[in-house]
């Protein structure tokens, strides 16, 4: 698209707009990474070193950079980072990291799967003739809620 829109109109990014009705900004889906070490691990202190190499040396952070914003804020907040366009066009990078703030996760699949269960055994109390329709779908949306209450970070 951008080459058929060419340089008649200039890009850039911005932040998500702020909602006057919910008092809120729109909100981004954030993916990240995440790092563990087994229990069982006779090596947890090399495996904890290894997790710390990842996360927070900078030549692990310009891989990282590569694909989105690094999770080490110093690394972040480096002119280095946000002035590296990786070959594209200069843009507001500084967006991105700003966004983190009210940013959320994206629920997992488990989340979710647990979501579809009671969303099916309403469902199948509906075609037995159990439960009105209605009350299926109150229950679904007070049972889902609480799912994803219980699973929220931060």
């Amino acid at each position: 698209m951008r080459d058929q829109v060419a340089d008649n109109f200039e890009w850039d990014t911005v932040m998500w707009p702020y909602s006057e009705e919910f008092e809120t900004r729109w909100t981004a889906v954030v993916f990240g990474n995440g790092y563990g070490i087994y229990t069982g691990n006779e090596h947890k202190d090399l495996a904890w070193d290894v997790i710390k190499f990842l996360t927070t040396t900078p030549e692990v952070c310009d891989i990282d950079a590569e694909f989105g914003v690094p999770a080490l804020q110093t690394y972040q907040n480096d002119s280095g980072f946000i002035e590296d366009y990786l070959g594209c066009d200069p843009f507001n990078k500084q967006v991105f990291v700003d966004t983190l703030e009210s940013a959320t996760i994206y629920y997992s699949v488990g989340v979710w799967a647990q979501v579809n269960d009671v969303a099916v055994d309403q469902f199948n109390q509906c075609i037995e003739g159990k439960i009105d329709f209605d009350s299926a779908i109150e229950t679904i949306s007070q049972q889902g809620q609480e799912i994803f209450d219980a699973n929220r970070m931060g």
